[in-house]
Formats: C-alpha cells, sequence, structure tokens
C-alpha cells in the first residue's frame, strides 16, 4: 500500500506539469440584424494583404478590399483583429472573403473586429440567415436605416423659448472623416501652451487663418510627457477651436463644419484616444419649423 504522503507528493507533482488550458473566447450568438444594429461598420471584403499591427505581434492587421459596403465604412483602411483565436481574433486569409462588422474609433481608419461582434467568413451562416442570404438581407436593413426618422432633440421644439443646439449621436461618416488623432515625428520642442491642472501637460492650438485655402485645417498639439507628441486634426473647420481642459488629463474641444454643424469631442491625453464624440445641431431651422403649441413628452 502507497503511504499517504507519497500519493499526495505525486498528485502534487502531477498538477504542477498537468497542461494549463487556455481560455476560450465565448461569446453569445445573436442575429444578423442585432450585428448590423449594433455595429458602426459594416461591410464585405477581400483581404488584399496580411501584417502585423504596428509591429505588434498580439494583433494581424489586413489591408481590406471593400467589394459591397453597407453601413459606414467610407475612409476605413484596414481592419485589424487579435491574432490568437482564445483572445476573440480572426484567423484572416489573404485573398479570402469576410463579413466586417466593426466600432469606429473616432480618428482611426480602422475597423476593429473580433469573433462576437459578427464577423466572419464569406462562406459562414448565421443563426438566423444562411449564407447565401446575408448579402440581400443586409441591403435591406440598410434600405431601412437609411429611410430612418433623424434624431429629434430631448424636449419637444415646440416649446423651446428660443433655438438652442441639440446633440443628434455619434458623428456621421463624413464628419468622422475629418477628425485624425495621430503621434507626430520625434517632438523637437516642448509644447509652450494651455497646461493641465496638474501641470504634467500642455497643449497649443493652431487654427487656420481667415485667407488659408480649403480645407481649412485646425491642429491641437499635446506634449504628454513622451519622445513624440499628440495631433488632433480637424479638417474642414468652419470657425476657430478653442480646446479647455476638463481634468488632468482630459481635454474637450468643440469642433464647427457649419454655423449649424459641429461635433463635440474629449482626448484623453494619457490613453491616447477620443473617449467621447458626439455631433449636435443648431436649432434655428428646427424652432422655427415647430412653432405651436407645447406639448410636453
Amino acid at each position: 500500500m502507497v503511504p499517504f504522503s507519497r500519493l499526495l507528493t505525486v498528485l502534487l507533482l502531477a498538477t504542477a506539469f498537468w497542461p494549463a488550458r487556455a481560455d476560450a473566447c465565448r461569446c453569445a450568438p445573436r442575429t444578423l440584424e442585432d450585428y448590423y444594429r449594433s455595429s458602426d461598420i459594416v461591410f464585405l471584403a477581400e483581404i488584399a494583404s496580411l501584417s502585423s499591427a504596428d509591429g505588434k505581434p498580439a494583433f494581424r492587421n489586413a489591408r481590406p478590399r471593400i467589394v459591397e459596403a453597407f453601413k459606414g465604412a467610407d475612409g476605413i483602411e484596414s481592419v485589424r483583429t487579435a491574432t490568437s483565436t482564445a483572445a476573440c481574433g480572426i484567423d484572416l486569409e489573404s485573398g479570402g472573403r469576410y463579413w466586417i462588422f466593426a466600432q469606429r474609433r473616432v480618428g482611426e481608419p480602422v475597423a476593429w473586429i473580433d469573433s462576437c461582434n459578427g464577423s466572419r467568413s464569406a462562406g459562414a451562416d448565421f443563426t438566423d440567415v444562411e449564407a447565401s442570404q446575408v448579402a440581400s438581407r443586409l441591403r435591406a436593413l440598410a434600405a431601412t436605416e437609411s429611410e430612418s426618422v433623424a434624431p429629434v432633440p430631448y424636449t419637444n421644439p415646440a416649446c423651446w423659448d428660443a433655438p438652442r443646439r441639440y446633440h443628434t449621436g455619434a458623428p456621421p461618416a463624413e464628419m468622422a472623416r475629418k477628425i485624425a488623432l495621430e503621434r507626430t515625428d520625434r517632438k523637437r520642442r516642448d509644447v509652450s501652451g494651455v497646461t493641465s491642472p496638474n501641470g504634467a501637460y500642455a497643449f497649443e492650438v493652431e487654427n487656420p487663418t481667415n485667407i488659408q485655402r480649403p480645407p481649412r485645417v485646425a491642429t491641437v498639439t499635446v506634449d504628454v510627457e513622451r519622445d513624440y507628441r499628440l495631433a488632433l486634426r480637424l479638417r474642414g473647420v468652419a470657425e476657430p477651436v478653442q480646446p479647455e481642459w476638463i481634468n488632468e488629463k482630459l481635454i474637450f474641444v468643440r469642433a464647427a463644419w457649419s454655423p449649424s454643424a459641429f461635433v463635440d469631442l474629449i482626448l484623453d491625453v494619457e490613453a491616447e484616444e477620443l473617449i467621447y464624440s458626439e455631433a449636435a445641431s443648431a436649432g434655428e431651422i428646427l424652432f422655427e419649423e415647430n412653432r405651436g403649441p407645447c406639448i410636453p413628452e
């Protein structure tokens, strides 16, 4: 009979050398319409080439040839996914065709995808739609969405005392294309501008002059205590931008594309990303069109 102490030792050693089970990617399947509604970008793509993403082996970067666009695909230059399927990455193949469902990150021409957001091979079925019917179903969804009613203000315009600006949700593709956030080349000088409340960072603004030819570009340059700077570029602005610090690391920027259309942005200078973006409209026309009895919501 094997002594208990020896048996325990054997079990502990076996456990120590037992192969660890990799956590698999798990996500609940949804309908094609659910994937479409929850995505900013939807298109059918053929993968033209593959590479690592910005030299990061954990991500795979693909240059797509857009075969057919259904939603928000304007300006997309690449598709990016995790290299590991355990991290919900998709095993893209050069020359393969894929349904792309993705969220838009303002300032990035990149569609980030994973196996949970609906992206998959063009030959794969969805839970409710066979592969051969996906394109026609997406066309129908796109047509329905284009006919949908534009966002309405929170308060009935008939109850306004005067015209007011109101927000309308995520910036449309034509606005998103005008916004770019990038790292500049190795900085040549420190930014001498408006410092953050804790004195760690600073930004300066270069607004277009009145005689500058279109597209008039406003640039907000931020010193983030690195060997590079961040540059937020806004193409086609109609008015000078006037950024301001919200706290020690967040900058608020309002970009006006016309007297009646603008976008509010919040830049996290430490995360180096735009964490908030929302389009808005001036309400002069809406105010005039809705003169009448005030019917509160």
